[in-house]
C-alpha cells in the first residue's frame, strides 16, 4: 500500500487533492454528519480507483 501511496501521489495534484478529501471526510464526520462523510469519503475513494488504474493500468484492480 505504500509504495502504490507513494507513486499515485507523483502524480500532479493528487497529494493536495487527497488532503483536501481528506479534510472534507474529517469535518463530515466532526460535525456529525454521516451522509456526508459518506459522499465525500465515495469521491475520495473514487479518485484513488482513477489513479491506481492510471499508474497500475487499467485491469490492475479487477476481483
Amino acid at each position: 500500500m505504500l509504495k502504490s501511496r507513494q507513486r499515485t501521489n507523483q502524480i500532479p495534484g493528487v497529494a493536495e487533492s487527497s488532503l483536501k478529501d481528506h479534510q472534507e471526510i474529517f469535518l463530515a464526520v466532526k460535525s456529525g454528519n454521516a451522509k456526508q462523510a459518506y459522499r465525500y469519503m465515495l469521491i475520495h475513494m473514487n479518485k484513488t480507483e482513477r489513479n491506481m488504474k492510471r499508474i497500475f493500468g487499467e485491469n490492475s484492480l479487477e476481483r
